[in-house]
């Protein structure tokens, strides 16, 4: 809950924005109408909008927008790499010319690996391998978001206290997410071209003006002669976690 969701509808935010094509987010977390209302509020620069403000704004929404958005949500689980390949597919067989701009899978975790007898380690690697599967066999970028690989160090059963083995009066020390981490993140850190990290520690997830620290983890420089579009140009806003 530190932000995943919010970068990535940000991220997509800002193709749709800057880029003409088609762009498709598959939510497995969030309903229709969250998803909606996430990217209203990003596109049209009003975090806190209500369900009828969303309505009266979907046309200046679309005007804001130089591409086409695509938003499906499934349950957790039940959908993988192979099938959102179908999907944008079959989506895409009636616009002639048109190309899909970017893929967002919300986020790769919650999807259903091929390789179902594997550990789930084993799935999680091989459905990050499929993300850049997915990438190439658009030629678009593909963005995903994950949870990290905990070391035992920094175990989330971790309690904080000076009151010995009783947990009485206990706050809990939330880990921050660091290089070393990201790094024994399966295949994340090996099969990626960019990866960006999201944490906070539990004094800034409580403060009145919640800020989140973003490091920008790995950034491979595209392949020669690669057609590199805009993907996003924005500033961070620590007050609100939140992308522009």
């Amino acid at each position: 809950s530190v932000g995943k969701t919010s970068a990535l509808v940000a991220i997509g935010s800002g193709m749709a924005a800057y880029n003409e094509g088609e762009l498709f987010h598959f939510s497995l977390e969030n309903t229709l109408n969250q998803m909606i209302r996430k990217y209203a509020s990003n596109l049209l620069s009003q975090p806190y909008l209500k369900a009828d403000e969303i309505r009266m704004g979907m046309e200046s929404m679309r005007n804001s927008m130089s591409g086409n958005l695509h938003i499906e949500c499934y349950a957790p689980g039940t959908v993988t790499t192979n099938f959102v390949q179908n999907r944008i597919e079959r989506s895409m067989e009636d616009k002639k010319k048109k190309k899909v701009q970017g893929i967002l899978l919300d986020y790769c975790s919650l999807f259903k690996s091929m390789l179902q007898r594997d550990a789930r380690h084993e799935q999680l690697a091989n459905i990050i391998v499929e993300c850049k599967a997915l990438a190439t066999y658009f030629d678009c970028p593909v963005w995903t978001g994950a949870q990290p690989q905990r070391s035992p160090s920094k175990a989330v059963s971790e309690f904080k206290s000076g009151n010995g083995p009783v947990n009485v009066g206990c706050s809990f020390e939330a880990p921050v997410l660091t290089m070393e981490d990201a790094g024994e993140c399966w295949a994340y850190a090996q099969v990626t071209d960019h990866m960006v990290t999201i944490n906070q520690n539990m004094e800034e997830k409580q403060s009145k003006v919640p800020s989140v620290r973003l490091f920008n983890a790995k950034s491979r420089e595209p392949r020669q002669d690669a057609p590199v579009n805009k993907t996003l140009e924005c500033k961070f806003d620590y007050a609100t976690c939140t992308i522009f």
